[in-house]
């Protein structure tokens, strides 16, 4: 019944928060090995500890 109903629409919701936190994390995840990549070709080093605070990972500060 209604409680059927609710439970599927609040696992639907769940798996579609939970989708869009894979697709973020990809993004960020190709976005650095592009960086990485880069820098390797550069002959650049990684950057320090104050430039990584800048690139943290989706929902992290």
């Amino acid at each position: 019944g209604a409680y059927k109903k609710v439970n599927i629409f609040l696992c639907m919701q769940a798996e579609k928060h939970l989708q869009m936190r894979v697709e973020a994390q990809e993004k960020y995840m190709r976005s650095m090995m592009e960086k990485a990549h880069q820098a390797l070709a550069s002959g650049a080093t990684w950057p320090a500890a104050d430039e990584q605070a800048k690139i943290s990972p989706p929902g992290r500060k």
